[in-house]
């Protein structure tokens, strides 16, 4: 279970990188 919270919290913060980048980009 452990694992998983810290794969999701891994997603989440390559998700907030790639938004931040789309949106320099634009």
């Amino acid at each position: 279970y452990e694992v998983v919270m810290d794969v999701m919290s891994k997603l989440k913060e390559n998700g907030v990188k790639r938004v931040g980048l789309a949106v320099k980009s634009q």
